[in-house]
């Protein structure tokens, strides 16, 4: 984590993945987007890559659970 904090973005990206998996931590989603953000930034391309993931499965999870609602609704 340390590692991390100091701008490694190898470090970064496994604590992404960390947060992301819920391994050793409770899994966050934020966290882990937030940790494969700064990796990306410093040019690792496997962050870039989970980062887009995370984001489509936070995006797709607010689709469903927004279709949801609206057939509660109906």
């Amino acid at each position: 984590m340390k590692a991390a904090e100091q701008g490694d973005a190898d470090a970064q990206y496994w604590v992404g993945k960390a947060y992301h998996k819920g391994r050793g931590v409770s899994s966050d989603r934020e966290k882990a987007l937030y940790y494969y953000k700064l990796a990306c930034d410093a040019g690792d391309a496997e962050a870039c890559t989970m980062y887009e993931q995370v984001l489509q499965e936070k995006k797709g999870r607010k689709t469903i659970l927004g279709g949801f609602i609206s057939a509660l609704r109906k």
